[in-house]
């Protein structure tokens, strides 16, 4: 969204070190996050950057669309083609396995509650939508010209940004004005 994050003082510890004993029941990333923002030094930041991050808890590590996880404690076997013969034979012994439903809600900094990626996206896109643009089109601008943006440009970058609105914001127009821009051409004052 193009906010700026300072990043965290030198002193901050690890996640799991700043929830204490209570990390290794912490049974899930969310119940994680809430220990460590119980630590004051710890809160600020994350009461504004975590509620971003929780509607993507429904996606393994490797971007595996998962409504439920396995409980607390249990363990789950990889595929193994002689037990299973096919993904759908390892999809019903993941359906037998004892699973939670992932808790992907989040309220966000806003007060706005959100469950899962559907609903941050059509709030990004309802109430967001000319702030993500915009900064998409400050990061390919910097790219472009090889150079941080600076004050003067500003005016330039809202310009840029009002004739992309009307269609949307598409990346290919975005690009082309940006290529055709009196900032990129060099021919601004």
């Amino acid at each position: 969204l193009g906010d700026e994050v300072a990043p965290p003082p030198a002193e901050v510890p690890a996640l799991v070190d700043s929830a204490g004993d209570a990390a290794t029941a912490a049974p899930s990333i969310k119940d994680l996050l809430r220990l460590h923002r119980d630590n004051p030094s710890c809160h600020d930041c994350h009461a504004r950057l975590d509620p971003w991050g929780l509607p993507f808890e429904r996606y393994s590590a490797v971007g595996s669309y998962q409504e439920r996880v396995p409980e607390a404690g249990v363990r789950v076997r990889p595929f193994n083609r002689a037990q299973d013969d096919d993904l759908a034979g390892y999809a019903d012994y993941l359906a037998q396995t004892r699973t939670e439903a992932v808790d992907a809600a989040a309220v966000l900094p806003d007060g706005t509650a959100i469950d899962g990626m559907e609903e941050l996206q059509a709030y990004l896109l309802r109430e967001r939508s000319d702030q993500i643009a915009e900064n998409l089109l400050r990061r390919l601008l910097t790219y472009a010209l090889g150079r941080e943006l600076e004050a003067a440009d500003r005016d330039q970058i809202e310009q840029l940004r009002a004739e992309l609105e009307p269609a949307g914001y598409r990346l290919q127009d975005m690009i082309l004005a940006i290529c055709t821009s009196e900032l990129f051409l060099g021919t601004s004052n």
